[in-house]
C-alpha cells in the first residue's frame, strides 16, 4: 500500500508505517517560520488556548514564554500538542478533538473571562467568534507564518493521502487533484470539513487521536478491511 503524507514525517513515524507494511512518500506542501511577537500584558488574559503544536513550538522560542503562562488556565487540543506541553512542565485543564470542540468546552466550563490565542498568521475564525459570542474577550497572537507553497506536484499513485491541516489542503489542491478512489486521512474534523468543501465527494477518515502514528494505523487499517489491499 502507499502511502502520501503532505508534510515531512519523523523517523519513528516512517519506520512504524513500514512495520506495517505501508510504503511512504513525504512531501511539502507549506512551511511555517517564525514571527517575531510581543506577549501581551499578562493582566490582559486569564486563559492560554493552544490549537497547535507549531504555535506551541514557535510560542515557546519567547524567553518569557513560561512566565506568561504562570498563574493562568491553560487549555489544548489533545495529541502533540498535549503532549509537548506537558514535556514543558504544563498541564492543561481541558482538552479537546480540536479548535471547535475545545471552544465549546471552555465555553461550557465558564472558567475563564478572556483567552490568548497563539497561533499562525492564518488561521481560521472559528474560536474568535464562538468566543465573542460567549462574551469572552479573545486575543489573538500570531507567533508564526504558514506559506502555501506553489508548484508542488505529487507523482505516481496513492492509496491514502494524508493532510494535516486546512492550508495544507488548499496547497496540495492548487496543483494536484485527488485521484479516484483515494483515501485521504485528516488530521481532525477541521482539516476534513475544508477538504469536503472543495472536494465534496472526497473519501475521508479522521483518527480518534489527532496525531501522524494514529492516522497511519487508521490508514492502514482501513484498506485492509475496506479496500482488500
Amino acid at each position: 500500500m502507499r502511502i502520501l503524507s503532505t508534510k515531512p514525517l519523523s523517523a519513528d513515524e516512517l519506520e512504524f508505517a513500514a512495520s506495517q507494511g505501508a510504503e511512504v512518500q513525504c512531501i511539502e506542501v507549506i512551511r511555517t517560520e517564525p514571527l517575531a511577537f510581543q506577549l501581551p500584558d499578562a493582566n490582559t488574559y486569564d486563559a492560554v488556548v493552544f490549537t497547535s503544536a507549531n504555535a506551541l513550538r514557535y510560542f515557546f522560542r519567547n524567553d518569557n514564554a513560561a512566565a506568561a503562562l504562570a498563574g493562568k488556565t491553560i487549555f489544548s487540543i489533545g495529541g502533540k500538542t498535549e503532549q509537548h506541553l506537558n514535556v514543558k512542565g504544563f498541564a492543561p485543564q481541558l482538552t479537546a478533538y480540536n479548535g471547535e470542540q475545545l471552544a465549546d468546552k471552555i465555553i461550557a466550563s465558564a472558567t475563564s473571562q478572556a483567552v490568548l490565542h497563539p497561533c499562525s498568521s492564518i488561521r481560521l475564525p472559528i474560536l474568535e467568534q464562538k468566543f465573542k459570542s460567549a462574551g469572552i474577550a479573545y486575543t489573538s497572537l500570531p507567533v508564526y507564518h504558514t506559506s502555501l507553497l506553489s508548484n508542488v506536484k505529487a507523482e505516481g499513485d496513492y492509496d491514502v493521502i494524508l493532510f494535516f491541516s486546512p492550508s495544507g489542503v488548499e496547497s496540495f489542491l492548487a496543483e494536484n487533484k485527488l485521484p479516484q478512489n483515494v483515501v485521504c486521512s485528516c488530521i481532525g474534523n477541521t482539516t476534513a470539513g475544508y477538504l469536503k468543501e472543495k472536494v465534496a465527494d472526497a473519501e475521508v477518515i479522521i483518527p480518534a487521536v489527532p496525531t501522524a502514528k494514529e492516522m497511519l494505523q487508521l490508514a492502514v487499517n482501513h484498506l485492509r478491511t475496506e479496500k482488500k489491499i
